[in-house]
């Protein structure tokens, strides 16, 4: 999975014209389904998914449209990744969650940004939390940047 979806970036980097057809052919609902497979998707594959769907996002308006789709649920499991990766460890290990794997929590930040671009998509971010959620973290890690925040 992890080489098919490195692969598979690399052509999406190459030729932004993929984006399109990957959207057309399917390959972005099938590449989001996967990231909300409930733990049968590996996070190391997870985290290539997620980079190439922030590629065809990037590159593809229509891409970007289709998260508006009442069957996507990228954005929801997208948060859910960075709410997790959040929790205290502590926490999470009471609650049963595994450790989220740093470059996949990189990779939602990633597809967040370029989401974020797009004014509907925005609404529905700042709308599932994920965005206070990453606000709260930059100014607990960085409290020189809290004050731009507010």
């Amino acid at each position: 999975q992890f080489w098919a979806s490195s692969a598979l970036l690399q052509i999406v980097e190459a030729n932004a014209e993929v984006a399109d057809e990957l959207t057309d052919q399917g390959g972005v609902a099938l590449l989001s389904a996967a990231i909300g497979g409930g733990g049968m998707v590996a996070q190391k594959a997870m985290a290539g998914c997620i980079l190439v769907l922030a590629r065809t996002f990037d590159a593809s308006q229509a891409a970007r449209r289709s998260v508006l789709s009442p069957s996507s649920h990228l954005i929801r499991d997208v948060t859910e990744i960075i709410r997790r990766a959040t929790v205290h460890p502590q926490e999470a290990y009471n609650l049963g969650y595994e450790k989220v794997y740093p470059p996949l929590v990189s990779a939602c930040i990633d597809v967040i940004n370029v989401l974020s671009t797009d004014p509907a998509l925005h609404v529905r971010l700042a709308a599932s939390g994920v965005c206070e959620i990453l606000g709260t973290q930059v100014a607990v890690a960085h409290p020189a940047h809290a004050v731009r925040l507010a």
